[in-house]
């Protein structure tokens, strides 16, 4: 590349990161969903008198200052803390001073130092929390009173508590008395004394509750990390770096793990002592592996060689911090998100319930790994329900390192934190992170981890291209081994997969065998229905048939194949290895998916095996409207004089359209496609902390300006963005612009900002791109703390001002009043065993519930059918029929659809009518708009 190239390239850089940069930041600080979180309402209401509604870049504008304004002031509740970090700082500054004669950072970094640094943050977190202020409403106005205060439970101050919350607050001041914790600090409003919580007691909680969960962790790393390098010893896969050696190790612990407690489900023996004679077994057959990697955490080391004010410094507290942050919201005694509770953490407290495989858990999922902590702790156990969050938590912590190893291999020494920093920071990244504990960042994990063995194999490091160093071709296996297991967890993983194909023949052979393996697989993508071409036609063009899925499926192939004799012409020395290199990925691929895929068939009972996700559901029952399967087993059927019309409209399912399509809404035109993207960046069609990013991800187009880019150098960045480019399309298509069903994305995209910034040509652009990732880090700043501020109660349970019992009445009142109604009235009524399920929390609370909860209807659509004549009696008789004695009913069912004429709403009002109709006989319970949730018993 000549000198003229590189000067008209970082003109144009320069140029557009002022343009597009500002902009795409200006837009997203106007966009309403968002200045309604960022600045406080005082400031959102000037905007109005200076911009249009619709003037998103001028509101934004002026929105800007305020962002930034109400962003320090949100997180003054941790300015004990930063004022605790500098001065720890300063003070080893100075101690470094007196001994080197320089204030600088200049000494060897050992792994227990990060381990160190972590406890200390969060040490310091927990005291800025735990003796801070909280603002209080009184009949006075908002005043500020200590956190650590705690004032006399009773009528004349908790006026509206019922009477279990009263007794249970009760209880737990009666507790802390008991302790000898409370010491008197006064009275509030004259209607009650006020007490302060004695450090001795706050800090002997933290070590109970929060110490020991990180223990528990690093004994979990411990045993991924041991049983990781003996598996990778035995397959003579030794990484030269320490750094990529450990996460190697970890990764693949992980995948043996869930292996393993897989074929213990299967076998059904999966008990606590199993677990804890695992634990036991695993160290003592790798003893010498543990002496490696002690000799390795205490002894190896790497230089640091900072000026004090280097920005590194800065970035790497932050990211600890946040990590610390993280873990310390996560020390709670049950999960408090949709998604876990339903889910992630429900299904792992099924299956060691039942001690067995269960279907839910078919293939080798992450959430094996989470079941350790109900596995090791026991079902009902507090501290394991918090372990298994916690390792959910530990996940996070895995993607973040996996990025910062990819990163600093390729961008350099001292690089790679940014990167983790940018990724770990997007709100909804920390929305699975802290909040709704998702295994997303698993996969993420997963994924990353076999990238990074197979760019080994493509671009190896320079230490790895030393002789006796390991045969490449075995990264290859790992990489496909590691994406397995992502897959395996999670079948959007395929995105990652399918463009790590395209990579590697790219790479080896030339450019279009990289365009032909996108070509097939998005031929594969819609033989096999994922890619619906009809409904992508339908709203592109309003004409599904406009072109067959079969032509479509033949012109990517004939394309495809012309792409691939174009490789072949230019890549004839490389054709071999590149061939053996992609067996080699599905070898890894096949370890991986085989064992689970073999049991399903074997479940189902197929003789030739077949690609089966699932095995079949042998606990749950299986209900029949229409009374064509009466009589078989494990199936309740409706009489034919209770039977429904199946062809009604009323049986017509919307639920698919009502729950996907809110994410990235209901235009048409191919514009609903080509502007996803920054629809889903800006927050245009879906808001909400878990689905949301910073502005920066839509500068990633311009690394093509940048000139690094394209030096020989820059290669492995330019394959990188391909791979990303592709994923994008691959999301946009097939993943009705759910965020983190393209989480592999986010891998290429925030690697590609710190490489923007590393690598942009010169002081200006550099000191452009510093200043809008300020800004970035800011609105991700701000989106936490205001999540901080709405979740602030539950940080009284690991300081121990609150109980188990008074939490849970304050977070989720009904529950577990909820769960004792169901499993009695289940107990009582054998003939009617089934709770009928419409949204809310439940599922976590009720034990065995694949045999309780008989019914889960989010969206209404079997309700409707039941309900197709608007018959209340009718409907009644057909529940009692299949078996319900009660619902459970989400009362915000209808906020997921914008539209109040929308096909939802219309079945949510006609719950409602049948529900309130005397014909239909209903005794309502529970009902509160507040909390969410209404039981209705069937009589």
């Amino acid at each position: 590349m000549n000198t003229k190239v590189i000067r008209y390239l970082s003109i144009a850089l320069f140029v557009s990161l002022i343009l597009w940069g500002v902009y795409t930041l200006l837009y997203y600080l106007g966009v309403p969903v968002h200045d309604s979180v960022l600045i406080t309402g005082e400031a959102r209401d000037r905007l109005g008198s200076f911009c249009d509604g619709n003037a998103f870049a001028c509101r934004g504008l002026f929105a800007l200052f305020p962002m930034i304004s109400h962003t320090f002031t949100r997180m003054s509740p941790l300015l004990s803390y930063g004022v605790m970090s500098a001065v720890l700082y300063i003070g080893f500054l100075f101690a470094q001073g007196v001994r080197t004669g320089y204030f600088a950072l200049r000494f060897r970094l050992k792994p227990w130092h990060v381990l160190g640094f972590f406890v200390l943050s969060l040490t310091m977190l927990f005291h800025s929390i735990s003796f801070g202020s909280v603002d209080v409403p009184t009949s006075e106005g908002v005043r500020k009173m200590p956190l650590r205060m705690l004032v006399e439970p009773n009528e004349s101050v908790y006026r509206n508590a019922g009477t279990e919350s009263l007794s249970l607050l009760q209880a737990n001041f009666q507790r802390l008395l008991q302790k000898g914790c409370l010491k008197p600090h006064g009275n509030f409003a004259g209607s009650a004394s006020t007490f302060i919580i004695s450090a001795r007691c706050i800090y002997g909680s933290y070590a109970k509750l929060v110490l020991s969960q990180v223990m528990f962790i690093l004994g979990v790393l411990f045993e991924l990390l041991i049983a990781g390098s003996i598996i990778l010893r035995l397959s003579q896969i030794r990484p030269r770096s320490h750094l990529a050696s450990m996460m190697f190790c970890i990764a693949t612990g992980a995948a043996f793990w869930v292996a393993l407690l897989w074929t213990f489900a299967v076998l059904g023996i999966l008990t606590k002592t199993i677990g804890w004679a695992s634990v036991v077994v695993i160290p003592l057959i790798g003893y010498k592996h543990v002496q490696r990697w002690f000799k390795k955490f205490m002894h190896s080391s790497v230089s640091i060689d900072r000026p004090w004010y280097h920005p590194s410094i800065l970035i790497v507290w932050l990211l600890i911090s946040y990590l610390a942050f993280n873990f310390y919201n996560v020390v709670r005694p049950f999960p408090i998100g949709w998604d876990d509770l339903g889910s992630y953490l429900n299904r792992p407290r099924l299956l060691v319930s039942y001690g067995s495989f269960i279907f839910s858990m078919a293939p080798f999922m992450w959430e094996y790994m989470t079941s350790l902590g109900f596995l090791l702790f026991g079902y009902n156990s507090i501290f394991g329900a918090t372990a298994s969050m916690m390792i959910n938590w530990m996940a996070g912590a895995l993607a973040v390192l996996s990025i910062y190893t990819f990163a600093v291999t390729y961008l350099g020494k001292g690089r790679g934190a940014l990167s983790a920093l940018l990724y770990y920071s997007l709100p909804l990244v920390g929305h699975f992170s802290f909040a709704d504990m998702k295994i997303d960042n698993s996969i993420f994990m997963w994924s990353v981890m076999g990238l990074l063995a197979m760019f080994y194999f493509l671009f190896p490091p320079q230490e790895e291209q030393e002789e006796g160093t390991t045969n490449p071709l075995l990264y290859m296996v790992l990489a496909g081994v590691l994406l397995g297991f992502a897959f395996s967890t999670k079948a959007t993983s395929i995105m990652v997969i399918m463009a790590a194909g395209a990579i590697l023949l790219g790479a080896q052979l030339h450019w279009s065998a990289f365009a032909g393996s996108v070509l097939f697989a998005l031929a594969i993508y819609a033989k096999k229905g994922a890619l619906g071409i009809p409904k992508i036609l339908d709203r592109a063009l309003g004409n599904a048939d406009a072109l067959s899925p079969m032509v479509f499926v033949i012109g990517c192939i004939v394309v495809g194949l012309l792409c691939f004799a174009l490789a072949f012409y230019h890549g004839k020395s490389q054709f071999k290895r590149a061939v053996l290199s992609v067996i080699l990925l599905a070898s890894g691929l096949f370890i991986a998916i085989f064992p689970w895929m073999l049991h399903n068939n074997l479940l189902i009972g197929n003789i030739i095996p077949s690609f089966q996700m699932g095995a079949p559901n042998n606990i749950s029952t299986t209900f029949d409207l229409t009374g064509e399967h009466a009589g078989e087993p494990g199936v309740r059927a409706l009489p034919p004089e209770l039977a429904v019309d199946n062809t009604s409209s009323f049986c017509s399912a919307t639920g698919h359209i009502e729950e996907l399509d809110r994410y990235w809404g209901f235009r048409t035109g191919w514009s609903h496609y080509i502007t996803l993207p920054w629809r889903s960046v800006m927050n245009l069609d879906s808001g909400g902390y878990y689905v949301t990013t910073i502005p920066g991800l839509l500068l990633f187009p311009l690394l093509l300006l940048v000139p690094f880019f394209w030096l020989p150098a820059g290669r492995w960045m330019r394959w990188v963005f391909a791979g990303t480019l592709f994923m994008v399309v691959e999301w946009i298509v097939l993943a009705n612009g759910i965020p983190w069903y393209g989480l592999g994305m986010f891998f290429g995209l925030c690697l590609g900002l710190e490489f923007l910034l590393v690598r942009a040509p010169d002081v200006p652009s550099r000191s452009i791109v510093s200043v809008l990732m300020v800004l970035w880090f800011l609105i991700a700043f701000n989106n936490r703390f205001w999540q901080f501020e709405m979740q602030r109660n539950l940080f009284e349970y690991p300081m121990g001002k609150v109980s188990y019992e008074t939490l849970r009445e304050r977070t989720i009142p009904y529950y577990d009043d909820i769960a004792d109604m169901v499993i009695e009235r289940t107990d009582s009524m054998p003939d009617r065993p089934f709770l009928y399920r419409m949204g809310t929390f439940i599922p976590y609370f009720l034990p065995r519930n694949l045999e309780i909860i008989g019914m889960g209807d989010h969206q209404l659509d079997t309700f409707n059918c039941l309900y197709q004549e608007r018959d209340p009696k009718l409907t009644t008789q057909r529940l009692k029929a299949l078996g319900f004695h009660s619902f459970i009913f989400d009362t915000n069912t209808h906020t997921i659809e914008r539209d109040p004429n929308g096909s939802l709403h219309k079945k949510v009002s006609a719950f409602l009518e049948y529900v309130n109709n005397p014909e239909a006989g209903l005794q309502g319970v529970i009902s509160d708009t507040g909390a969410g949730v209404a039981y209705i018993l069937i009589p």
